[in-house]
């Protein structure tokens, strides 16, 4: 996944291969409970989902207002859920 324009150019994710089969069974019973494997923090959801979908990233989950987030899913293509959270804006009552 690349990096958003202004982002951190210099920040890497290394994915190491699945073939190992420990991780196999980890992989599979996260992707059963439709966990995600990791959780990005994004400022701007809506802009984020945009970009990747222009990219071609499947979202299974699309994003969705939870409590105090919003959240989106994407598959990586190897297995694994990856989830998009943003903090959102609270108004002076804490709503």
């Amino acid at each position: 996944m690349g990096a958003a324009e202004g982002a951190q150019r210099d920040l890497q994710l290394l994915l190491e291969p699945g073939h190992n089969p420990i991780a196999a069974l980890y992989r599979a019973a996260l992707r059963e409970a439709e966990l995600p494997c990791i959780v990005f923090s994004v400022d701007d959801m809506r802009a984020e989902f945009e970009r990747l979908s222009g990219l071609g990233v499947h979202f299974p989950q699309e994003p969705r207002e939870r409590g105090s987030m919003i959240t989106a899913v994407l598959d990586d293509t190897v297995g694994n859920y990856v989830q998009l959270a943003q903090a959102r804006e609270q108004g002076p009552s804490g709503e």
